[in-house]
Protein backbone atom coordinates (compact mmCIF):
# COMPACT_ATOMS: atom_id res chain seq x y z
CA UNK A 1 0.00 0.00 0.00
CA UNK A 2 2.80 2.38 0.82
CA UNK A 3 4.57 1.78 -2.47
CA UNK A 4 1.34 2.31 -4.41
CA UNK A 5 0.71 5.58 -2.56
CA UNK A 6 4.22 6.80 -3.30
CA UNK A 7 3.84 5.87 -6.95
CA UNK A 8 0.52 7.66 -7.27
CA UNK A 9 1.84 10.65 -5.36
CA UNK A 10 4.89 10.83 -7.62
CA UNK A 11 2.71 10.57 -10.71
CA UNK A 12 0.46 13.33 -9.40
CA UNK A 13 3.46 15.56 -8.68
CA UNK A 14 4.79 15.06 -12.19
CA UNK A 15 1.42 15.97 -13.66
CA UNK A 16 1.21 19.12 -11.54
CA UNK A 17 4.75 20.12 -12.50
CA UNK A 18 4.03 19.51 -16.18
CA UNK A 19 0.82 21.54 -15.99
CA UNK A 20 2.66 24.41 -14.29
CA UNK A 21 5.41 24.43 -16.92
CA UNK A 22 2.86 24.35 -19.75
CA UNK A 23 0.99 27.23 -18.14
CA UNK A 24 4.22 29.20 -17.76
CA UNK A 25 5.12 28.51 -21.38
CA UNK A 26 1.67 29.62 -22.50
CA UNK A 27 1.99 32.79 -20.44
CA UNK A 28 5.33 33.62 -22.01
CA UNK A 29 3.78 33.33 -25.45
CA UNK A 30 0.88 35.56 -24.42
CA UNK A 31 3.14 38.26 -23.02
CA UNK A 32 5.59 38.40 -25.91
CA UNK A 33 3.87 36.64 -28.80
CA UNK A 34 4.30 37.63 -32.46
CA UNK A 35 1.61 39.65 -34.18
CA UNK A 36 -1.06 37.40 -35.72
CA UNK A 37 -2.93 37.89 -38.98
CA UNK A 38 -6.07 38.76 -37.04
CA UNK A 39 -4.15 41.49 -35.24
CA UNK A 40 -2.97 42.95 -38.53
CA UNK A 41 -6.41 42.68 -40.09
CA UNK A 42 -7.87 45.12 -37.56
CA UNK A 43 -4.96 47.53 -38.00
CA UNK A 44 -6.97 49.32 -40.70
CA UNK A 45 -9.58 50.31 -38.12
CA UNK A 46 -9.13 53.59 -36.21
CA UNK A 47 -6.68 52.90 -33.40
CA UNK A 48 -4.89 54.95 -30.82
CA UNK A 49 -1.84 54.28 -28.72
CA UNK A 50 -3.88 54.82 -25.56
CA UNK A 51 -6.51 52.35 -26.74
CA UNK A 52 -3.95 49.64 -27.44
CA UNK A 53 -2.31 50.26 -24.08
CA UNK A 54 -5.63 50.10 -22.25
CA UNK A 55 -6.34 46.73 -23.88
CA UNK A 56 -2.78 45.54 -23.28
CA UNK A 57 -2.21 44.79 -26.97
CA UNK A 58 1.55 44.99 -26.51
CA UNK A 59 2.68 42.96 -29.53
CA UNK A 60 0.41 44.83 -31.92
CA UNK A 61 1.38 48.21 -30.47
CA UNK A 62 5.09 47.41 -30.75
CA UNK A 63 4.63 46.20 -34.33
CA UNK A 64 2.81 49.37 -35.37
CA UNK A 65 5.27 51.67 -33.60
CA UNK A 66 8.29 50.00 -35.18
CA UNK A 67 6.63 50.16 -38.62
CA UNK A 68 6.01 53.87 -38.18
CA UNK A 69 2.24 53.54 -38.45
CA UNK A 70 0.42 56.91 -38.22
CA UNK A 71 -1.10 56.31 -34.80
CA UNK A 72 -2.59 59.15 -32.81
CA UNK A 73 -1.93 59.03 -29.08
CA UNK A 74 -5.56 59.31 -28.04
CA UNK A 75 -9.02 59.74 -29.52
CA UNK A 76 -10.79 63.09 -29.95
CA UNK A 77 -13.61 61.92 -27.68
CA UNK A 78 -11.14 61.87 -24.78
CA UNK A 79 -10.31 65.56 -25.00
CA UNK A 80 -10.84 66.29 -21.30
CA UNK A 81 -8.94 63.22 -20.14
CA UNK A 82 -6.63 62.85 -23.12
CA UNK A 83 -3.37 60.98 -22.90
CA UNK A 84 -0.73 63.27 -24.38
CA UNK A 85 2.88 62.91 -25.43
CA UNK A 86 3.85 64.21 -21.98
CA UNK A 87 2.21 61.35 -20.06
CA UNK A 88 2.02 58.45 -22.52
CA UNK A 89 4.80 56.54 -20.73
CA UNK A 90 3.03 57.14 -17.41
CA UNK A 91 -0.07 55.59 -18.97
CA UNK A 92 1.82 52.58 -20.33
CA UNK A 93 3.41 51.67 -17.00
CA UNK A 94 0.00 52.13 -15.33
CA UNK A 95 -1.05 49.07 -17.34
CA UNK A 96 2.21 47.23 -16.55
CA UNK A 97 3.63 47.48 -20.06
CA UNK A 98 6.66 45.27 -20.79
CA UNK A 99 10.11 46.78 -21.19
CA UNK A 100 10.08 46.70 -24.98
CA UNK A 101 6.89 48.76 -25.15
CA UNK A 102 8.12 51.24 -22.53
CA UNK A 103 11.41 51.62 -24.40
CA UNK A 104 9.71 52.29 -27.74
CA UNK A 105 7.36 54.87 -26.26
CA UNK A 106 10.17 56.58 -24.34
CA UNK A 107 12.19 57.00 -27.51
CA UNK A 108 9.24 58.28 -29.52
CA UNK A 109 7.99 60.60 -26.76
CA UNK A 110 11.02 61.57 -24.62
CA UNK A 111 9.17 64.47 -23.00
CA UNK A 112 7.09 61.91 -21.11
CA UNK A 113 10.20 60.84 -19.19
CA UNK A 114 10.98 64.36 -18.02
CA UNK A 115 7.41 65.53 -17.41
CA UNK A 116 5.22 65.02 -14.35
CA UNK A 117 1.49 64.47 -14.55
CA UNK A 118 -0.88 66.91 -12.85
CA UNK A 119 -0.10 65.30 -9.48
CA UNK A 120 3.64 65.67 -9.87
CA UNK A 121 4.28 62.00 -10.64
CA UNK A 122 6.94 60.86 -13.10
CA UNK A 123 6.79 57.50 -14.89
CA UNK A 124 8.87 55.87 -12.17
CA UNK A 125 6.28 56.88 -9.53
CA UNK A 126 3.47 55.28 -11.52
CA UNK A 127 5.55 52.20 -12.38
CA UNK A 128 6.35 51.61 -8.72
CA UNK A 129 2.72 51.99 -7.69
CA UNK A 130 1.55 49.51 -10.31
CA UNK A 131 4.19 46.85 -9.61
CA UNK A 132 6.40 47.19 -12.67
CA UNK A 133 9.02 44.49 -13.10
CA UNK A 134 12.63 45.34 -12.14
CA UNK A 135 13.77 45.66 -15.77
CA UNK A 136 11.18 48.38 -16.41
CA UNK A 137 12.01 50.25 -13.19
CA UNK A 138 15.73 49.98 -13.93
CA UNK A 139 15.15 51.45 -17.39
CA UNK A 140 13.18 54.40 -16.01
CA UNK A 141 15.75 55.01 -13.27
CA UNK A 142 18.55 55.11 -15.83
CA UNK A 143 16.65 57.60 -17.97
CA UNK A 144 15.76 59.95 -15.12
CA UNK A 145 17.33 59.05 -11.80
CA UNK A 146 16.52 62.45 -10.28
CA UNK A 147 12.81 61.64 -10.33
CA UNK A 148 13.37 58.86 -7.78
CA UNK A 149 13.87 61.43 -5.03
CA UNK A 150 11.03 63.77 -5.99
CA UNK A 151 7.90 63.92 -3.84
CA UNK A 152 4.63 64.29 -5.74
CA UNK A 153 1.70 66.43 -4.62
CA UNK A 154 0.84 63.79 -2.00
CA UNK A 155 4.37 63.90 -0.65
CA UNK A 156 5.13 60.44 -2.01
CA UNK A 157 8.32 59.28 -3.67
CA UNK A 158 8.56 56.12 -5.79
CA UNK A 159 9.74 54.32 -2.63
CA UNK A 160 6.48 55.24 -0.87
CA UNK A 161 4.50 53.76 -3.75
CA UNK A 162 6.51 50.54 -3.74
CA UNK A 163 5.98 50.07 -0.01
CA UNK A 164 2.28 50.90 -0.12
CA UNK A 165 1.07 49.30 -3.35
CA UNK A 166 3.59 46.88 -4.87
CA UNK A 167 2.25 43.78 -3.09
CA UNK A 168 -1.41 44.61 -3.69
CA UNK A 169 -1.01 45.41 -7.39
CA UNK A 170 1.28 42.53 -8.32
CA UNK A 171 -0.75 40.33 -10.65
CA UNK A 172 -0.76 36.53 -10.74
CA UNK A 173 0.53 36.24 -14.34
CA UNK A 174 3.62 38.23 -13.33
CA UNK A 175 4.08 36.09 -10.23
CA UNK A 176 4.44 32.99 -12.43
CA UNK A 177 7.34 34.53 -14.34
CA UNK A 178 8.85 36.85 -11.73
CA UNK A 179 8.39 35.95 -8.04
CA UNK A 180 6.94 39.01 -6.35
CA UNK A 181 9.29 39.13 -3.36
CA UNK A 182 12.35 38.93 -5.60
CA UNK A 183 11.00 41.61 -7.92
CA UNK A 184 10.19 43.93 -5.04
CA UNK A 185 13.62 43.42 -3.51
CA UNK A 186 15.32 44.42 -6.76
CA UNK A 187 13.09 47.46 -7.19
CA UNK A 188 13.78 48.63 -3.63
CA UNK A 189 17.53 48.26 -4.19
CA UNK A 190 17.32 50.25 -7.43
CA UNK A 191 15.47 53.10 -5.73
CA UNK A 192 17.74 52.95 -2.68
CA UNK A 193 20.79 53.44 -4.89
CA UNK A 194 19.20 56.24 -6.90
CA UNK A 195 17.65 58.14 -3.97
CA UNK A 196 18.81 56.88 -0.54
CA UNK A 197 17.21 59.82 1.28
CA UNK A 198 13.74 58.88 0.02
CA UNK A 199 13.47 56.23 2.73
CA UNK A 200 13.48 58.92 5.40
CA UNK A 201 11.04 61.28 3.72
CA UNK A 202 7.49 61.48 5.06
CA UNK A 203 4.45 61.98 2.84
CA UNK A 204 1.49 64.24 3.60
CA UNK A 205 0.09 61.56 5.91
CA UNK A 206 3.26 61.73 8.00
CA UNK A 207 4.41 58.25 6.95
CA UNK A 208 7.69 57.08 5.48
CA UNK A 209 8.13 54.08 3.20
CA UNK A 210 9.00 51.65 5.99
CA UNK A 211 5.80 52.45 7.87
CA UNK A 212 3.79 51.59 4.76
CA UNK A 213 5.78 48.40 4.22
CA UNK A 214 5.03 47.20 7.75
CA UNK A 215 1.26 47.33 7.21
CA UNK A 216 1.12 46.05 3.63
CA UNK A 217 2.41 42.47 3.88
CA UNK A 218 5.86 43.29 2.55
CA UNK A 219 8.38 40.48 2.95
CA UNK A 220 10.50 40.90 6.07
CA UNK A 221 13.72 40.60 4.03
CA UNK A 222 12.66 43.58 1.92
CA UNK A 223 11.77 45.56 5.05
CA UNK A 224 15.19 44.84 6.54
CA UNK A 225 16.89 46.17 3.41
CA UNK A 226 14.82 49.33 3.70
CA UNK A 227 15.60 49.67 7.41
CA UNK A 228 19.35 49.32 6.85
CA UNK A 229 19.26 51.93 4.10
CA UNK A 230 17.26 54.24 6.36
CA UNK A 231 19.75 53.75 9.20
CA UNK A 232 22.76 54.35 6.96
CA UNK A 233 21.28 57.56 5.58
CA UNK A 234 20.57 58.92 9.07
CA UNK A 235 24.08 58.04 10.22
CA UNK A 236 25.57 59.84 7.26
CA UNK A 237 23.48 62.93 7.96
CA UNK A 238 23.97 62.95 11.71
CA UNK A 239 27.76 63.18 11.62
CA UNK A 240 29.35 65.94 13.65
CA UNK A 241 29.20 69.37 12.05
CA UNK A 242 32.22 71.56 11.40
CA UNK A 243 31.90 72.94 14.94
CA UNK A 244 32.06 69.46 16.40
CA UNK A 245 28.43 69.50 17.56
CA UNK A 246 25.94 66.70 17.07
CA UNK A 247 23.13 67.68 14.75
CA UNK A 248 19.56 67.63 15.99
CA UNK A 249 16.81 65.52 14.45
CA UNK A 250 15.02 68.69 13.31
CA UNK A 251 18.17 69.75 11.44
CA UNK A 252 18.18 66.45 9.56
CA UNK A 253 14.51 66.86 8.63
CA UNK A 254 15.28 70.35 7.35
CA UNK A 255 18.13 68.95 5.25
CA UNK A 256 15.82 66.42 3.66
CA UNK A 257 13.21 69.05 2.84
CA UNK A 258 15.85 71.32 1.31
CA UNK A 259 17.17 68.41 -0.71
CA UNK A 260 13.67 67.70 -2.01
CA UNK A 261 13.20 71.32 -3.08
CA UNK A 262 16.61 71.24 -4.79
CA UNK A 263 15.60 68.14 -6.70
CA UNK A 264 12.38 69.80 -7.79
CA UNK A 265 14.33 72.84 -8.96
CA UNK A 266 16.71 70.58 -10.89
CA UNK A 267 13.73 68.93 -12.56
CA UNK A 268 12.42 72.35 -13.57
CA UNK A 269 15.71 72.94 -15.34
CA UNK A 270 15.63 69.59 -17.11
CA UNK A 271 17.08 67.31 -14.45
CA UNK A 272 17.37 64.19 -16.62
CA UNK A 273 20.66 62.52 -17.45
CA UNK A 274 22.76 64.94 -19.47
CA UNK A 275 23.51 62.42 -22.21
CA UNK A 276 19.81 62.13 -23.06
CA UNK A 277 19.11 65.88 -23.16
CA UNK A 278 15.36 65.45 -22.97
CA UNK A 279 13.26 68.53 -23.54
CA UNK A 280 11.62 69.74 -20.36
CA UNK A 281 8.07 71.09 -20.18
CA UNK A 282 7.30 73.57 -17.43
CA UNK A 283 4.55 71.92 -15.42
CA UNK A 284 5.79 70.83 -12.03
CA UNK A 285 3.85 70.44 -8.84
CA UNK A 286 5.81 72.31 -6.19
CA UNK A 287 5.28 70.83 -2.77
CA UNK A 288 6.09 72.27 0.63
CA UNK A 289 5.07 70.89 4.00
CA UNK A 290 1.62 72.28 4.81
CA UNK A 291 1.03 73.83 1.39
CA UNK A 292 0.90 72.92 -2.26
CA UNK A 293 1.17 75.04 -5.39
CA UNK A 294 0.17 73.28 -8.59
CA UNK A 295 0.94 74.43 -12.11
CA UNK A 296 -0.70 72.28 -14.72
CA UNK A 297 -0.49 74.19 -18.08
CA UNK A 298 -3.28 71.98 -19.35
CA UNK A 299 -1.61 68.73 -18.48
CA UNK A 300 -4.07 65.99 -17.66
CA UNK A 301 -4.21 64.33 -14.27
CA UNK A 302 -4.67 60.58 -14.74
CA UNK A 303 -7.19 60.48 -11.97
CA UNK A 304 -8.74 57.98 -9.60
CA UNK A 305 -11.98 56.49 -10.97
CA UNK A 306 -13.26 56.04 -7.42
CA UNK A 307 -13.48 59.81 -7.13
CA UNK A 308 -16.14 59.97 -9.85
CA UNK A 309 -18.17 56.77 -10.35
CA UNK A 310 -20.14 58.43 -13.17
CA UNK A 311 -17.16 58.40 -15.52
CA UNK A 312 -17.25 55.87 -18.36
CA UNK A 313 -15.18 52.74 -17.87
CA UNK A 314 -12.73 53.81 -20.57
CA UNK A 315 -12.00 56.99 -18.67
CA UNK A 316 -12.06 55.38 -15.23
CA UNK A 317 -9.45 52.87 -16.36
CA UNK A 318 -7.01 55.74 -16.83
CA UNK A 319 -6.25 55.86 -13.13
CA UNK A 320 -2.62 56.15 -12.14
Amino acid sequence: MVSIFKKNNSSSSRKMFKAKMMSKSSLSVTIDSPVSRSDLSIATEPMTIAGLIGNRRWSLLEHLLMDGAPLSIDGPDMAEHAITEHIVVHFAVRFQAPLRTVSLLSKLYPSSISSPDACGRYPVHVACKWSATPDVVNYLVRLNSSACGVQDSFGKTPMHYVAEFYVANYQLPLEMLYPMDESMMQVVKLLKSAAPTSLNLEDDEGCNAIEYALVNDVNIKVIKVMQRACRDDWRQRSKASDEGLRRRHSDLIKDLEELTMTLQEDMRNGGCDNDLKFAHHSALTTRRRGSMVQVSNGRVHVDDPAADPQKPTTVAARSA
